[in-house]
Order: C-alpha cells, then structure tokens, then sequence
C-alpha cells in the first residue's frame, strides 16, 4: 500500500462515513470491503443476469455489454484510430480495469480509486497474473479531482461507481 497511497490526499467528507456495512467505510483492512468487493461485484453480476447458466455467463454478458458500449461510442466518435490511453475512474480493485486491459492490450490503462485498500487489492491480483505488455498502472485520486492532464486519455470509464441516495 506504501507504494499506492498519497498521504497528502484529503478525503471529502463523503468517503470518510460509513458504506456498505463497513463503519470506516472502505478506509480500512479490518472487515475490509477491498476484501470482499470482487465477490460483492459478481454476486450483483450474478443478481443482474439471473437467467445465466453460471456466474462466468453473466460476467461475461454483463462486461460484454460494456465493453460493446465503449467500442460503439468510439467507432461513432473516433479521436483517433488506436485507443492509446485509458483511465478507469472508481477501479475499486481493478476488476473493470483488467477487462479493459484485455480488450485494448496495446493501450496504457490507469485504475483510479479513493481507497488505497481497493488498489493495493488491485496491484497485487495483477501482479498475480500473466504479464502484460504495457502493465496497468494504479493511481490514488479522487475521480472529481484526478491531477491527471486534461484531455490525455482516449476512453474514461467510470462503471459502478454513482448510487441513489435513497432516503
């Protein structure tokens, strides 16, 4: 985590209460949620496509669909040719980052999340898997206040990040 966290990040008010059942939200390895947030994301995968035969089936069209989404857009509005760089805002552990990662190999991907535990996660299951050509690079930021340059990434994917507050 050393590696990942940016001890001069302030975190907004939002992110310091309690989330998902976890008193200190996802600030925190004690009853973590960087633990648990893979299963929780498939479970809802799973909830999302009830009628799939398998978990892996409704990953499957689930990021499918996303991935489908994110190639028409930009056939229909090409900046450029080749998808070169591309960032994922709200990674949490990486598990969006690496679907982006396999579907644009030639690209250079950054997984973006507020919770150094989230990316700590996310470095350490890639470090995990086959190398990568162009490895994905973790940064920790607040998505409303990246500190990346404007305008330097072809695709910004922001994928289960917004909820309704429901009161």
């Amino acid at each position: 985590m050393d590696d990942i966290q940016d001890p001069s990040l302030v975190y907004p008010d939002y992110y310091l209460n309690p989330f998902h059942a976890y008193d200190e939200g996802n600030l925190s390895w004690l009853l973590s949620a960087a633990a648990e947030a893979e299963a929780a994301t498939m479970s809802m995968v799973r909830r999302a496509i009830p009628d799939a035969s398998s978990l892996d089936e409704a990953n499957q069209i689930v990021r499918g669909n996303w991935l489908q989404a994110i190639d028409q857009h930009h056939t229909m509005y090409p900046g450029s040719t080749m998808i070169e760089d591309i960032l994922d805002v709200g990674c949490s552990v990486g598990v969006s980052t690496r679907y982006l990662a396999d579907k644009y190999p030639s690209a250079r991907v950054t997984g973006l999340d507020l919770s150094p535990y989230f990316l700590s996660v996310a470095k350490f299951k890639e470090m995990k898997s086959s190398p990568r050509k162009n490895p994905i690079s973790w940064k920790h930021a607040k998505g409303e206040d990246t500190s990346l340059p404007s305008q330097s990434f072809g695709i910004v994917s922001i994928s289960y990040v917004a909820c309704p507050v429901i009161e």
